[in-house]
């Protein structure tokens, strides 16, 4: 009983914690670029599904079919938060990643539509594919990012906590049949318990990138800012 109250708590705490690079990206709005500003729009969403789901539940005893259509959703959003980017959209692999989301998207319609009942049923398709492909492109940021030297840090350690948990939510989803998710049993504990981890980490990797980001005037503007300094 304490320890199914502690993991209530834990997960409690791992939705609030999303707050804090919430309230850094509402905070330095301004003076964020693109990439920085589609990063909070990701964040929003992963801040207000919970709460849709809750109050789903509340006035319909029904939040099912809401996980069907935030899958895609999560997906579009990461696929433009890397497009942002500068040179990414330019590349042939991001081409083919760009199908690969269309087609994910397409895929989990023919689910809902023919495979599986969205009203009564749980997803057991849609998720290895999205992680998966957040994974491929989480990847593949971190890739060009490496091979083009980049000092944007705060960038880094973004593009780091969407890869760890699109990553750890995929080896828990993989090995969650292998668990007893029965309440007092050793397998729910990890099960939680985990889950809310990977949380509270992947929210600190975008609290630490945001915090340490830093916005740099145009070279245009810096110029003209130079040019009027007296001599």
């Amino acid at each position: 009983m304490i320890s199914y109250l502690v993991l209530e708590w834990l997960q409690l705490f791992s939705q609030a914690y999303i707050l804090l690079p919430l309230l850094l990206v509402i905070s330095r709005w301004r003076s964020h670029d693109a990439f920085r500003r589609r990063v909070g729009w990701f964040i929003l969403f992963n801040a207000a599904f919970p709460v849709l789901s809750w109050a789903l539940v509340s006035l319909f005893n029904k939040n099912i079919p809401l996980f069907y259509v935030a899958s895609p959703l999560l997906v579009v959003l990461i696929y433009r938060l890397f497009n942002a980017w500068p040179g990414t959209s330019a590349m042939a692999f991001w081409r083919v990643i760009r199908g690969l989301v269309v087609a994910y998207c397409l895929f989990v319609v023919v689910d809902m539509i023919w495979l599986e009942n969205p009203m009564t049923t749980f997803s057991r398709h849609i998720y290895p594919p999205e992680k998966l492909l957040i994974v491929l492109m989480s990847f593949y940021f971190l890739y060009r990012f490496s091979r083009a030297a980049h000092t944007d840090f705060s960038s880094l350690w973004i593009g780091i906590g969407v890869g760890t948990n699109a990553l750890l939510s995929l080896m828990i989803l993989l090995y969650s049949p292998y668990l007893s998710l029965q309440p007092n049993t050793v397998g729910f504990y990890m099960w939680y318990g985990l889950a809310s981890f990977v949380s509270i980490l992947t929210y600190s990797f975008y609290a630490y990138g945001l915090w340490v980001y830093r916005s740099y005037l145009p070279q245009p503007k810096l110029n003209r800012l130079l040019a009027n300094q007296p001599r």
